[in-house]
């Protein structure tokens, strides 16, 4: 066996000589993976020790990748809060709009936004009475709003078209201002829609319109306009116009639903057909001396009908679209930019299930 070191009066030969300079080979290199242990150590603690004592020292790329992958985990596995549905009447309703600052309304169209705009506009104090509810996301609106009297209006209805701005709404809305999402089926708001943008067709409102009136419709015999049902779907269902192309769920989107349960706004959903009894408990607060609600209606009943390709036969445009409509949401792709649709059709199985027609969107911590 050979001897690291050799003892006082050992005899050796050359054999010998050689295992001790094997031996002191071994030695060099022992002491030098000693050294390397002791730099690597001392250098290892004080970066540990740095990046404790002084996090923001971390060189940029390492920063930046933890920045990314913390983005990414919250962004993916949505494990900040979750929402927690639940029914409310009158009085817990009565109780939030007494308990806030002010109130946004937020609704896709033909989702009663109108008649929350009518109601506001007479509403609120007479100095903010204008129509501070076309875009509230916009930035013209913002400064006309901040800018515009001493008096801030209470009351804002808004039509949403861009999801993303509903989403920055719910993240950044004060803890004290209620936002009322007025909520309706897609399948109810799209029949509503095509109707609504025919009619204003009718009515010679054209924008949006593919040709004239004259041009467009097969037949107008007074109030009663007759439509080629194939010139109907190629110009009109595959081509959606004005408020025909904004959808619920579109606009319900998993930014949306994140924005919600990271964010916690005061928020809670009703039915729209619930508009007059929601202008009801805002003016117990805004404006008591009103006593009139507003609903949309039209002075003058223009009829559609949808000339059929099959037999030629005439009907109307509610009768066409009702017996339809199961075959044009898949058919359309009506969801085709939805997102996140199964907590939509939670949230729709919810408010169903309410007897007072409102539901209560509360952001709680996940466990």
């Amino acid at each position: 066996m050979t001897r690291l070191f050799s003892r006082p009066g050992d005899n050796y030969n050359e054999e010998q000589e050689g295992g001790y300079k094997i031996s002191l080979r071994n030695l060099l290199l022992i002491l030098l993976l000693a050294v390397v242990i002791i730099l690597y150590s001392t250098n290892f603690t004080d970066v540990v020790t740095s990046s404790i004592l002084s996090p923001t020292r971390q060189t940029p790329h390492i920063t930046s990748s933890l920045e990314s992958t913390n983005n990414k985990y919250n962004n993916n596995n949505n494990n900040i809060g979750q929402i927690s549905w639940k029914c409310s009447n009158d009085s817990d309703l009565r109780h939030k709009i007494q308990s806030s600052d002010n109130v946004i309304l937020v609704m896709p169209p033909k989702s009663a936004g109108t008649s929350f705009k009518l109601f506001a506009r007479k509403c609120n104090s007479p100095k903010t009475a204008q129509e501070f509810s076309s875009n509230i996301y916009d930035g013209n609106f913002m400064n006309e709003l901040l800018t515009h009297s001493w008096d801030m209006p209470m009351i804002l209805p808004s039509h949403f078209w861009v999801p993303e701005k509903l989403a920055k709404l719910l993240r950044n809305a004060s803890r004290k201002t209620l936002i009322i999402y007025s909520h309706r089926d897609e399948t109810s708001r799209f029949q509503s829609a095509t109707k609504h943008v025919l009619t204003q067709w009718c009515k010679g409102n054209t924008h949006g319109m593919p040709e004239s009136p004259s041009k467009f419709f097969a037949k107008i015999d007074g109030d009663d306009f007759y439509l080629n049902e194939t010139k109907f779907i190629d110009q009109v269902l595959k081509r959606p116009h004005n408020e025909m192309v904004m959808s619920t769920n579109a606009l319900l989107t998993c930014e949306t639903y994140q924005s919600m349960e990271e964010y916690a706004p005061n928020m809670i959903f009703v039915d729209y057909r619930n508009a007059t009894k929601i202008q009801t408990l805002l003016a117990e607060k805004y404006c008591p001396n009103m006593t009139n609600t507003f609903e949309v209606t039209t002075s003058k009943t223009y009829k559609v009908y949808i000339t059929r390709e099959e037999d030629g036969e005439s009907v109307l445009l509610s009768d066409w679209m009702e017996k339809k409509m199961p075959f044009l949401e898949w058919t359309l792709g009506l969801n085709d930019r939805a997102s996140c649709l199964v907590k939509t059709r939670q949230m729709e199985d919810e408010l169903g299930s309410c007897e007072g027609g409102f539901l209560d969107a509360k952001s709680v911590p996940r466990r």
